[in-house]
């Protein structure tokens, strides 16, 4: 087989294997990438394709922050465990607060609703328990201000 036709069918098998991915959820060119390089496709070749898919709008990182915000909100994660988790991603921070930035949502209400959710005793040892609230909202990644919030609005 010639080389041309090899590199072709190459570039077809890298081709298949994205969009095979891409048809199950939006995916970041980095993890697709690291997704087709553990599948042994050829480094070089992926980026080509994935150039292509971006061109051609089968893969946006625009579209996957969306998505992926839009999910995390869903579990109630604060806005800086979102960003972070777009960057450990691929998405560059400019992207990631734009998506946040158009999102909507009432993170001190999200992060009460949190509270109410986590069994505690409200009435016992007021200091211990906003610590131990504190602790657990700032872990899933809300902001000082909308736990101060949140806690107000309880």
């Amino acid at each position: 087989m010639s080389e041309p036709k090899q590199a072709d069918q190459a570039r077809a098998a890298v081709r298949t294997a994205a969009l095979g991915l891409l048809a199950r959820r939006e995916h970041s060119q980095q993890e697709i990438k690291q997704k087709l390089i553990r599948r042994g496709f050829d480094e070089h070749l992926i980026g080509l394709v994935l150039v292509k898919l971006a061109d051609q709008d089968l893969l946006s990182e625009q579209r996957f922050a969306e998505q992926f915000a839009a999910s995390r909100i869903r579990r109630k994660q604060g806005p800086m465990k979102i960003l972070a988790e777009l960057g450990r991603r691929g998405i560059d921070r400019h992207t990631a607060n734009q998506v946040l930035g158009d999102v909507t949502a009432d993170w001190p209400a999200m992060a009460a609703q949190v509270i109410s959710g986590m069994g505690l005793d409200l009435d016992a040892e007021k200091r211990e328990v906003q610590q131990t609230i504190y602790r657990r909202l700032h872990n899933r990644g809300y902001r000082h201000d909308h736990i101060k919030q949140a806690l107000r609005l309880l």
